[in-house]
C-alpha cells in the first residue's frame, strides 16, 4: 500500500496496485466523463461525490469492462470527488465540472 502524491489533479489516495491503472477524462468535464480502466480483471464501482460526501452517481462496473463513461450534463459547476473500486485498486480522483 501507498500514498500517492498530488499530482495531475489527483488528491493523495490509498493505492494498491500499479500507476496509471485507471484514466479519467476530460478534466475538467463538460457533459460526461469517460473513466477508462487498463486492467478490467475484476468487478469494481465508481462514485461521484459531491464536496459533503454524498453520493451522486454510483455505478457498479463487471469483470472485462474496460470503460465507463457517465453524465455529468445535469450537475452544477464545481469540484467532485470520484471514488475508483477496481479488484485490490482504490483510487480517489478530483473532478471538476464546467459549462
Amino acid at each position: 500500500i501507498k500514498i500517492s502524491s498530488l499530482r495531475n489533479g489527483s488528491l493523495p489516495a490509498l493505492q494498491q496496485g500499479a500507476e496509471g491503472d485507471v484514466k479519467v477524462y476530460p478534466n475538467p468535464a463538460n457533459n460526461l466523463l469517460q473513466i477508462d480502466w487498463i486492467h478490467a480483471v475484476d468487478n469494481g464501482q465508481l462514485e461521484l461525490l459531491d464536496v459533503n460526501g454524498r453520493q451522486l452517481i454510483t455505478r457498479n462496473i463487471p469483470a472485462g469492462e474496460q470503460s465507463s463513461v457517465i453524465s455529468v450534463d445535469k450537475l452544477p459547476e464545481g469540484l467532485y470527488m470520484l471514488r475508483l473500486q477496481r479488484g485490490n485498486l482504490i483510487k480517489l480522483e478530483r473532478v471538476q465540472i464546467v459549462r
